[in-house]
């Protein structure tokens, strides 16, 4: 099956169960070293194919979107850069995007329908900024700082707010994306960096990491309670997460195995393996054509 085909199927059929929509995987480090290629995860076959490739090599970068297109945005090359590439799902084409205000990597992101918020990161040092990207004019602004300056977290959410969790230190920072205010949240239950994070419009997970690669942390948005989820299969880090409404699935990574993935289901916090990952990647990032959210 073609890409295209692949992503206009998954953007076109409904299935009742919730799992219509495509997980993009993109950029990294694989063995022959930096890579812009892109893995593209169908929710409804749970099944791989490629993707179009970005239009900048890079890892330690961050992934967010809408469903009409993924931006991707920072990383390191060889240097740390600050370019961005939009993906546009319906006919898996890349275009350059507009750069973030400052080169950064290590960085998260999350976003609703109009913007996605990069947040974090090394700028140097330890960052609190955070760039507002809106989809509509690709127009790049600084928003609200977070609280913490800090590098190495994890981001997802809802269409209402953003969740900046662990990371270099372990503080939580939500983004109201409505008004830019951002405010300290609840802290993971464990420290977590080199992790990943997805989820719906009720709840995120975060899960990976180094030191604690298999745990997970769930997020409830409404009281911004924390609690323990299910471990993921494998211990994991420098891994990706994407999800529709009903699953998220964690992949990639440096762990025992590489190829292994996890679907976490968030009503029952259940976790299966999914599809094998075609070949080993670190330090990648992603984003869903049918993000959990919406």
């Amino acid at each position: 099956m073609s890409s295209n085909l692949f992503l206009l199927l998954a953007l076109t059929v409904k299935p009742s169960n919730g799992l219509v929509g495509t997980g993009i995987y993109a950029g990294g480090q694989i063995s022959a070293g930096t890579t812009a290629t892109t893995v593209l995860y169908s929710f409804t076959s749970n099944s791989f194919s490629s993707g179009a490739n970005l239009g900048t090599a890079r890892y330690n970068f961050a992934g967010s979107g809408n469903a009409s297109v993924g931006i991707f945005a920072g990383g390191n090359t060889g240097t740390v850069v600050a370019v961005s590439d939009v993906y546009t799902y319906q006919s898996n084409t890349v275009s350059p995007g507009t750069s973030l205000t400052a080169a950064c990597q290590e960085l998260a992101a999350a976003g609703n329908a109009t913007v996605s918020v990069f947040g974090g990161g090394i700028r140097g040092s330890n960052s609190a900024i955070t760039n507002l990207y809106t989809y509509s004019t690709n127009a790049v602004a600084t928003g609200t700082n977070l609280t913490t300056a800090r590098s190495l977290l994890a981001a997802t959410g809802n269409s209402s707010i953003g969740v900046f969790a662990g990371g270099s230190v372990n503080k939580t920072d939500i983004y109201t994306y409505a008004t830019n205010a951002d405010v300290a949240g609840t802290a993971l239950l464990t420290a977590m960096t080199r992790h990943a994070a997805c989820g719906n419009s009720t709840v995120g997970v975060f899960g990976g990491g180094q030191s604690n690669g298999s745990i997970t942390c769930v997020y409830t948005y409404s009281n911004n309670a924390v609690a323990t989820g299910t471990s993921l299969v494998a211990a994991f880090q420098l891994l990706a997460a994407t999800s529709v409404s009903t699953v998220g699935l964690f992949a990639g990574g440096n762990g025992s195995s590489s190829l292994v993935t996890s679907l976490y289901t968030f009503a029952n916090n259940s976790v299966v393996s999914g599809a094998s990952f075609p070949a080993a990647r670190t330090n990648l990032c992603g984003a869903s054509t049918n993000p959990g959210w919406s």
